[in-house]
């Protein structure tokens, strides 16, 4: 016979602190069993009873208990710093940059500090997944909790393309472009809308020159699709953690 009620539970499980979710789980397994509660004197199976509390203990060690401060702290801090890193490089950086100096100098920079962006991505996507997975068991989601989830999934998956496959394809292209551009003497104008007539000149006049910059703009563009919804994912999940403080 199952015990009734979250005290009772407690006290069967040795006293521990369970969760909302694990109590939901307990209730609906004790509404699926079949057949009336036995009395005392029908003598209800010993075993049977051992055999229910026992899995119902082991379903709750996964989540048993609310994250630690260290890694309320730790959580807090990465999904922070991944949200600041892609505000800067996203919406600051770059445009501050291109406007200072020259085309070749701005491409060159780039691509030292984005492998380091994506995979620093790569790394906090991670940790937040992880951190959240950890404390949320997939069997015990509601609805919201499973957007989060995805949330956190994408943003990793984006991150990773990101660092692997995108960022790198665009960077072998841009300095293939950056070859061709200084045997005709371009690349040392400040900003991208400066000598356009040059540019285009080029492009006309080199096919090998159009196919690269074809395929620079169709991996820059994929880079920075990624990158955008891996943004508002990382924003999306902040908000949610926002909303659930306590205070401020």
């Amino acid at each position: 016979m199952f015990l009734k009620g979250n005290c009772d539970l407690r006290l069967a499980l040795g006293g521990r602190g369970l969760t909302r979710n694990t109590f939901s789980y307990y209730e609906f397994a004790s509404s699926i069993q079949s057949g009336p509660e036995t009395t005392p004197a029908q003598g209800p199976s010993s075993s049977s009873s051992s055999v229910h509390l026992i899995h119902v203990s082991q379903f709750a060690m996964a989540t048993e208990g609310d994250p630690t401060d260290l890694i309320k702290v730790l959580h807090l801090l990465v999904i922070s710093f991944t949200w600041g890193m892609q505000v800067w490089v996203s919406f600051i950086g770059g445009f501050v940059l291109v406007s200072q100096v020259t085309r070749h100098t701005f491409g060159l920079v780039q691509s030292k500090l984005f492998p380091v962006y994506f995979f620093c991505l790569l790394g906090g996507s991670f940790v937040n997944l992880a951190v959240y997975a950890v404390y949320h068991p997939r069997e015990l989601l509601d609805w919201h909790e499973g957007v989060q989830m995805a949330f956190y999934f994408v943003a990793l998956i984006m991150a990773g393309m990101n660092a692997h496959w995108f960022g790198p394809d665009a960077t072998v292209a841009m300095f293939e472009m950056q070859a061709i551009e200084q045997e005709h003497g371009l690349g040392n104008d400040i900003g991208l809308s400066a000598n356009k007539e040059g540019y285009t000149k080029l492009r006309e006049q080199d096919p090998k020159y159009q196919a690269l910059r074809k395929t620079f703009f169709r991996f820059h563009g994929l880079s920075n699709l990624c990158n955008l919804v891996g943004f508002v994912c990382t924003t999306t999940n902040l908000v949610y953690l926002a909303l659930h403080l306590q205070t401020i």
